[in-house]
């Protein structure tokens, strides 16, 4: 999935935590669970650590890319472009 065209992808990305760490557990049917400190709802399952990982990461790119195109649509319901709103939120409008 594309960006918006114009739109300010370090906005995006600026709005995660800086440190970001990356919880992981055996579960009780063998599988490795994972989620992220600071980013609530972000969890996955995995076959191996390393799984459970890259699944995690993956939610959390899903999940970053669906409140990009949320507020994009409310950007455009609002009668704004993505782009002149991240750069408004940008100077401190």
């Amino acid at each position: 999935m594309q960006p918006p065209k114009g739109w300010d992808e370090a906005a995006l990305l600026s709005t995660l935590p800086k440190d970001i760490s990356i919880n992981l557990q055996p579960a009780d049917d063998g599988l490795w669970m994972a989620d992220i400190t600071g980013v609530p709802g972000v969890s996955a399952y995995g076959c191996t650590m390393e799984d459970a990982q890259a699944m995690v990461l993956d939610t959390l790119h899903e999940i970053m890319l669906a409140r990009r195109d949320l507020a994009a649509a409310r950007c455009r319901q609002a009668g704004r472009s993505p782009a002149r709103a991240t750069a408004k939120a940008a100077a401190g409008d």
